[in-house]
């Protein structure tokens, strides 16, 4: 097949998962191999134009594999990424990721059922093309990514509406240009600066503060850290890195200290220390009391008796205490 000048995988499944270790879903380690993933492959242009081939279909995981070819990757939902680093990156619908040419990735699903995706290998000579037309211009940048995500709404329609197109019997002359035309934008060297500044100041600042946000309003929920990584559009260890550089706690610590602020709330405010329970999203009684004697040194029970009532020692200030303090008129 023409398909094999430009893919090389890995054929045994349960070695790359051995590869990809614990960081990889344990649902995924129990697919089986009858439930294969249909993806058809195609060549839509002829090779004297464009070295293009396209891949679209559904998919519960990718073990590693290498393609001599630039990848640009569609999920139609949340697909988690692994480069050969194990660097994990969530991509969401409406962004691209892309793979560059002979790099090692995997992926799989994030919630264990088939994901639509849609596939571009486009040969690295079309890159050479561009970059001696001066379409292209990858400046040198330490380190030089193998992986990125691409979240531009903009671009990824148009690469959606180009794939639907080129899916057809029919190909319409333009589609070559219109490829090129996002090839370049891809590689386009101010974006190609701006994405790559901004990631690991802005980008990671504002999925950390939008974890911190959903952690807010959801203290008595259930909140898991696959939950909190499509929140954040991060992968899961990059989220954990990033949000205890920011707070000095993981995820799930700062979300135990959301819950026992309002189980100090609530015992204040003289709620039954079951509705306490629940109400913070504890699993019982026992959990609570665990987890509040361990951070205060004192039960909830004692704590609530202590606030129910002041303090019997030190001085009674009275009315007549502050009678006494007037000034009296001449």
């Amino acid at each position: 097949m023409q398909l094999r000048l430009l893919e090389s995988d890995f054929t045994n499944a349960a070695a790359a998962r051995k590869w990809i270790g614990s960081t990889q879903p344990d649902a995924c380690a129990v697919i089986r191999r009858d439930r294969a993933d249909q993806v058809r492959f195609w060549r839509p242009l002829p090779r004297c134009e464009i070295d293009l081939v396209c891949g679209s279909g559904a998919v519960y995981e990718l073990p590693f594999h290498a393609h001599e070819a630039l990848q640009l990757l569609l999920p139609a939902s949340p697909l988690v990424v692994m480069d050969a680093h194990r660097c994990v990156t969530t991509v969401f619908p409406g962004q691209v990721h892309v793979t560059r040419p002979l790099e090692l990735c995997a992926a799989w699903s994030v919630d264990y059922t088939r994901v639509n995706v849609r596939v571009m290998l486009l040969s690295p000579t079309v890159i050479e093309k561009l970059r001696e037309v001066g379409a292209v211009d990858e400046r040198e940048r330490s380190p030089e990514p193998s992986h990125w995500v691409l979240d531009d709404a903009a671009l990824h329609a148009e690469l959606a509406t180009l794939f639907d197109t080129l899916r057809g019997p029919l190909v319409a002359l333009g589609c070559e240009s219109r490829l090129l035309a996002c090839i370049a934008r891809i590689f386009d060297p101010d974006a190609m600066r701006r994405r790559f500044a901004t990631e690991p100041e802005a980008c990671i600042g504002s999925a950390v503060a939008r974890v911190r946000d959903h952690l807010r309003a959801h203290p008595a929920d259930t909140v898991t850290l696959d939950d909190l990584a499509i929140v954040a559009r991060l992968g899961k260890f990059q989220l954990l890195r990033a949000f205890r550089r920011a707070y000095g706690l993981t995820p799930h610590e700062y979300h135990m200290q959301l819950r026992l602020a309002r189980a100090r709330r609530l015992l204040a405010e003289g709620r039954p220390l079951s509705h306490v329970t629940y109400d913070a999203g504890f699993a019982d009684q026992s959990h609570l009391t665990r987890r509040f004697k361990s951070f205060f040194d004192l039960t909830p029970a004692r704590y609530a008796r202590q606030v129910s009532k002041p303090l019997n020692s030190g001085p009674r200030v009275t009315a007549e205490v502050y009678r006494a303090a007037i000034p009296v008129s001449a």
